[in-house]
């Protein structure tokens, strides 16, 4: 998430670059779960209220939005495409 938030790229440089995507395939990820985990990362925001500022929050909180709901379509595209076997 350091990363994605324009910090430096500590674990890309020692991971290399991986599917996120893939590594969840093999859990249900649905609009409803999109939305409890949201729920449960607003909560551990309140949490450092005072260690991290609003406008951050608010910022952290709209990069988990997307990436929730992005899991749901991706996962589910790649779902499909595995399900149907090669393409080639």
């Amino acid at each position: 998430m350091q990363q994605r938030l324009g910090g430096p790229a500590y674990y890309s440089n020692r991971q290399g670059l991986t599917s996120i995507v893939a590594r969840h395939l093999e859990f249900p990820i649905t609009n409803e779960l999109a939305e409890q985990w949201l729920i449960y990362m607003e909560e551990a925001l309140e949490h450092v209220r005072k260690e991290i500022n609003l406008e951050d929050r608010k910022i952290m909180m709209r990069y988990f939005r997307f990436s929730a709901f992005y899991f749901v379509v991706a996962c589910k595209y790649h779902k499909k495409i595995r399900d149907m076997g090669s393409l080639f």
